[in-house]
């Protein structure tokens, strides 16, 4: 058997995916689908691993849609890249989501937002050396026999995906991101879930430092935290230098940029741009904040 198609399932959530896998353009004698159910993702993947009989764990998000090719284009580049260990790619906004849905997914896609990590969220060049910034575990392929040396993180949630990945890298194992192995994910619907999956992120970047020895102090991950304290700050900064709020302005600036940009794609969403780019950076960055303070 080829492939074995790895579902987490909460215990409360219902799942999506089994639809879009029942049309797969592929042999159905070559890959087989293993659903776990529990409130640990973690402890649900690393369980379906071990029962596996495919060569090629597929690691899918029970709430997505995956095209028809998505395992035979996986096929294609472990054959073609043999000296990868695992494969990713994007999780696009699939059309039929919500207004609100849709306009995360535009916002997700830009550097302001997102960072290096934009191209989780649209299709970006191939390249043979990719990091946690380019793949996530809602679409990823992984040669079991790898897998089996480092298994999930079932103690932290979010950010089991990444120490997962920085593990593979700093181990010398290649992942690979493609274009072509793409799957349709919905966003969070509202502000509310917004907020707590960003704050979470945020949250967890403490740990996956100061616990597991990863090296995320860069001004890419602190910047978010550093801005919080800073808008905090600004009527004091203000009163005592009147250009120690240039870059409130500058931010401003580059937020109304943005959000202009991406209503030429939705114009209708202009109004709401600047709330959820608001939202994601300082949901984050008093994540992380708090992460730091507690022990």
């Amino acid at each position: 058997m080829k492939f074995s198609i790895i579902i987490a399932l909460a215990p409360e959530r219902k799942i999506l995916v089994l639809d879009t896998i029942k049309k797969l353009n592929y042999p159905k004698k070559d890959y087989e689908v293993i659903v776990k159910i529990s409130k640990n993702a973690s402890k649900n993947r690393n369980d379906g691993a071990k029962e596996a009989k495919g060569e090629i764990l597929a690691f899918i998000d029970d709430d997505c849609e995956v095209p028809k090719e998505l395992l035979k284009n996986a096929e294609k580049i472990f054959k073609k890249y043999q000296e990868i260990s695992a494969l990713g790619g994007p999780q696009l906004t699939p059309k039929n989501d919500s207004f609100f849905g849709k306009s995360v997914g535009l916002v997700m896609q830009t550097f302001l937002a997102s960072a290096h990590m934009a191209k989780r969220y649209k299709k970006s060049k191939f390249t043979l050396n990719a990091t946690e910034n380019y793949v996530t575990t809602a679409n990823f392929f992984i040669k079991k026999d790898v897998f089996n040396k480092f298994y999930f993180d079932e103690k932290i949630w979010p950010g089991e995906d990444t120490k997962f990945f920085l593990q593979l890298i700093q181990n010398n194992y290649k992942i690979a991101y493609s274009p072509d192995i793409y799957i349709y994910h919905k966003r969070r619907q509202n502000f509310k879930d917004l907020a707590k999956q960003h704050y979470k992120y945020g949250y967890v970047m403490k740990y996956l430092n100061t616990r597991l020895g990863f090296d995320f102090k860069t001004l890419i991950f602190l910047s978010p935290s550093i801005w919080f304290i800073y808008t905090l700050l600004t009527p004091i900064l203000y009163l005592l230098n009147k250009f120690l709020i240039l870059p409130l302005l500058l931010y401003l600036f580059l937020l109304i940029l943005n959000s202009l940009y991406l209503s030429i794609k939705k114009p209708l969403a202009l109004p709401l741009f600047p709330l959820i780019f608001l939202l994601i950076h300082y949901s984050y960055g008093l994540g992380f904040l708090i992460g730091k303070i507690k022990k």
